[in-house]
């Protein structure tokens, strides 16, 4: 992929998309719902450009990976916590 990992915690951290939240509060039901689902959008999103990358790269087991887990774990949570949202 032409990159090189991180080699320390503090590089991954300021890389990562999915923020840590700070527990200042106790949160209700649905603001916790609402927090994790935010999370699997940003996941879907990513699965989604890695999967239009692997295409692009003709790698079709690394595509079909990423559809798998998209599909069947990342949608299949969304929906439930859409659902539970309504």
């Amino acid at each position: 992929m032409g990159g090189t990992p991180y080699s320390t915690l503090q590089e991954f951290i300021s890389f990562v998309l999915i923020k840590e939240q700070p527990y200042k509060k106790a949160l209700s039901q649905m603001e916790m719902v609402q927090a994790v689902r935010g999370d699997y959008q940003v996941l879907a999103s990513e699965l989604a450009k890695a999967i239009e990358l692997a295409g692009k790269a003709a790698d079709d087991i690394t595509e079909d990976m990423f559809i798998g887990n998209l599909e069947k774990t990342i949608m299949v949570n969304l929906k439930i916590m859409f659902n539970f949202c309504q």
